[in-house]
């Protein structure tokens, strides 16, 4: 890269320091496009960068430039820096692929402590997974329910096991994102320390059970079927509490408004069975007319003349 660098300090004919080119490379993170265009805003403005050596950009560097580079990286990086966030996408993508090396490069690094086989797993090809959740700015709640739906489709179909393993994590990060039943006495910062530990738990258990990986292919990434679940059970709460004044149960000859488990279980079900299909309060009303009417009519003596019996006919029977 820095050697890409030099070759357009010379094309465009401009005097950019040896110490400055590999300040940029590095800040650049190996992204050639990033390291280009920094050296771009660079040239432009460079009476406002900080002083450099007179060096050219081909020019051999001496020792002291050498020992004056990291200073000079460290003032440079913060302007020219490669932009290190990602996307949850992208983050989701780097946890459910959950791609490893092919050995075991830190051996050497585990002293007396040695873990069974079942649990030892090859390093990871990214890096630490909260340093991902920062770069994503992801919250809890969305990452778990984006790996709860997806992350079968990255599992061996005969990994019983490993589904299992991933599904024991996502439920116990589940339990951890449930809200307190004591929500007064929660303060604001251990509620958020519970979601990072909870986000950190749903990552870690999807990289740990996932040991049996499918075959690498393009996977799409699909929403949770949970947020459509709780939306409409949203939209029915908030619809039997704007109906809920429309009935009326009677209880000790005092008329009372029902709670939303009665209408739920109890008055919406004997609404669809009567065959009443129609909204509103004259509709609601009227039903409930009809099976008060029926409910009497079946127990009402009727016509008397229909019930009149005569003594012939108790003789003939």
């Amino acid at each position: 890269m820095k050697k890409s660098l030099e070759k357009i300090c010379r094309m465009e004919q401009v005097n950019v320091t040896a110490d400055s080119i590999e300040a940029i490379s590095k800040a650049s993170g190996g992204d050639i496009r990033n390291a280009i265009t920094s050296l771009q805003y660079f040239c432009l403005n460079q009476q406002s960068m900080p002083s450099q050596p007179s060096s050219s950009c081909y020019s051999t560097p001496s020792k002291e430039s050498l020992d004056h580079a990291n200073t000079s990286y460290n003032q440079i990086s913060m302007t020219f820096g490669r932009d290190e966030t990602i996307s949850l996408f992208h983050a989701l993508g780097k946890f459910l692929h959950n791609k490893r090396e092919n050995e075991d490069t830190n051996s050497s690094d585990r002293g007396v402590f040695v873990l069974k086989e079942e649990f030892t797993r090859f390093p990871l090809k990214m890096d630490v997974p909260e340093v991902v959740l920062s770069q994503a700015h992801g919250q809890a709640r969305p990452i778990t329910d984006f790996l709860h739906e997806n992350v079968l489709d990255f599992l061996n179909e005969e990994a019983a096991d490993d589904a299992w393993v991933v599904s024991s994590y996502l439920s116990d990060a589940d339990f951890l994102l449930s809200p307190s039943k004591n929500m007064i006495a929660t303060n604001f910062g251990t509620e958020n320390l519970q979601h990072l530990v909870a986000a950190s738990v749903a990552v870690r258990g999807v990289l740990f059970g996932n040991n049996h990986p499918s075959p690498s292919r393009w996977h799409a990434i699909r929403r949770p079927k949970l947020w459509q679940v709780e939306q409409s059970t949203w939209q029915n709460k908030c619809q039997m509490s704007r109906e809920r004044g429309h009935y009326y149960v009677d209880h000790l000859d005092q008329k009372s408004m029902p709670m939303q488990s009665v209408i739920a279980t109890e008055i919406k079900p004997i609404l669809k069975w009567i065959g009443h299909r129609v909204h509103g309060e004259f509709g609601i009303e009227q039903a409930f007319e009809d099976v008060n009417e029926n409910f009497v009519n079946s127990f009402s003596l009727g016509d008397k003349s229909d019930y009149d019996i005569s003594d012939d006919d108790i003789e003939d029977c």
